[in-house]
């Protein structure tokens, strides 16, 4: 495993622990290819799909030390265009 697959699995499970801290009942996709990581229900029946993305800095160039944006990727789009459903992107 690389050090970029460890540290994003481990933030995906610090989510699921404060999800489930605040109430919450968290699914965690084990599909690969799945357009999010988790599904988060509260206890009033709110319903998140919730992809983590970890922040991340540019090493190289003119905007160096620039955050990195993060978007949602065509097969994140295609989900919430077929769906309706929409999907949060939580970036740590």
């Amino acid at each position: 495993m690389s050090k970029k697959t460890i540290k994003g699995s481990a933030l995906e499970h610090e989510v699921i622990a404060d999800l489930t801290r605040e109430g919450y009942y968290v699914s965690h996709s084990c599909d690969p290819q799945s357009p999010f990581d988790m599904i988060a229900v509260s206890p009033e029946g709110q319903i998140r799909f919730i992809d983590v993305k970890t922040k991340s800095l540019r090493q190289t160039g003119p905007h160096k030390g620039k955050i990195i944006n993060r978007v949602l990727s065509q097969n994140q789009r295609n989900f919430q265009k077929q769906t309706g459903l929409k999907i949060e992107l939580l970036i740590i």
